[in-house]
């Protein structure tokens, strides 16, 4: 009778046993045969640790070793994404930093909730700007600026109703913002144009998924900029949809979820102008600034001309809508302008252009001219 029950008692050992070989060897054969893991999170992947003896003796070095691994196998991504999409059908979308509105429209909570809570006020706000201004018109160059809405400002039919209060502290310090800004000359309000063409338009100016404007609302921006410097440059008849490109949602992305979708390709051909764009101007540790340069017979805004920007110009490709209307422009990221102190980018330049998101016009002013150097050394 022992005999006989001996075997039934190893059968779940040797179940177990091979489970846990599987779970472990499972996603390392799948790396092996070339499945590799998507990096999901807005971070890089863990490093190996030191496997020297002394560190093989503690604790830590084995959860180390255990963030390596699950960072680097194949089995990672499609688990997160698994779960992602088992949590988005069963109980819908969720996120800490997601807002799911009506008609499957998603907002960043930031955007709502950024302006309300930093510390600086719309009038020191403003003043940082106004020096900054000051300190290029001084040096003989041109200045102008122009604030992204945020997309519950352009679409707040699909916010959620219990996002209103938020929605109402945005709106407060958005409204006081503007109306520092308006009192300025060198401000482009893009507010009204994008808050008309939303209403006239049949296809969203905003992704119902994403942050950022479509090619369609960047247009506002562009012909506001160029026209800021040469009135009547800016054509129409000049833009043209070449097809459609495919881009991944933000916020479905903050979801986990992988799900891209399509939009109109814009690009601007204008009659005898020829756009080139410059090798990559990298800076270690930051994103490149991006040059381009036109040659022709056609009128361009003449000089050289810096554009300071953020996600709204950079993630619709707004570079190359812009580009064509100048002789020569450079494109520098926001974190790339603080992170070398600014002084490189501006020193020389004729016109300088300033585009930044609504919700980090606080944070953008704080860390590049209240809490730095710039205006002293531009001033020198």
């Amino acid at each position: 009778m022992s005999n006989s029950s001996g075997p039934k008692r190893r059968w779940p050992a040797k179940l177990m046993s091979a489970v846990f070989i599987l779970a472990i060897a499972g996603p390392a054969l799948l790396t092996l045969v070339g499945l590799r893991p998507q990096a999901l999170e807005n971070r890089p992947p863990a490093p190996l640790p030191e496997l020297s003896a002394s560190a093989l003796r503690r604790a830590d070095t084995y959860a180390e070793i255990g963030d390596y691994l699950s960072d680097r196998l194949a089995i990672r991504s499609l688990a997160i994404r698994l779960n992602a999409r088992i949590d988005n059908s069963l109980f819908g979308a969720r996120s800490d930093d997601v807002i799911v509105g009506a008609d499957g429209w998603l907002y960043y909570r930031n955007s709502l909730i950024e302006l309300c809570r930093d510390a600086l006020s719309a009038r020191d706000i403003v003043l940082g700007v106004e020096s900054l201004a000051t300190v290029v018109e001084q040096r003989g160059a041109s200045f102008t600026l122009v604030m992204a809405p945020a997309k519950p400002w352009v679409y707040p039919e699909y916010l959620p109703s219990a996002s209103t209060r938020e929605a109402d502290c945005a709106e407060q310090a958005r409204r006081e913002i503007r109306a520092e800004l308006e009192r300025l000359g060198w401000y482009s309000d893009l507010y009204p144009e994008l808050g008309r063409l939303a209403a006239a338009s049949s296809e969203p100016i905003y992704h119902p998924r994403d942050t950022h404007w479509t090619q369609l609302g960047s247009l506002v921006m562009v012909e506001e900029l160029v026209d800021s410097l040469a009135p009547g440059q800016y054509r129409p008849e000049d833009i043209m949809v070449t097809g459609t490109r495919s881009f991944q949602p933000d916020l479905v992305r903050l979801l986990g979820l992988d799900h891209p979708v399509e939009e109109a390709s814009i690009v601007v051909q204008r009659a005898d102008i020829e756009v080139e764009e410059g090798l990559p101007m990298p800076i270690e540790g930051e994103r490149s600034a991006r040059r381009f340069t036109t040659s022709g017979d056609a009128a361009t805004i003449e000089g050289r001309t810096v554009m300071i920007y953020d996600s709204f110009t950079g993630v619709p490709g707004a570079f190359e809508l812009l580009a064509p209307h100048y002789r020569d422009i450079t494109f520098v990221h926001w974190d790339t302008f603080i992170a070398t102190g600014g002084v490189r980018w501006l020193v020389d330049a004729d016109h300088v252009m300033v585009e930044v998101a609504e919700r980090e016009i606080a944070n953008r002013v704080r860390g590049a001219i209240l809490e730095s150097d710039l205006l002293a050394s531009l001033g020198s």
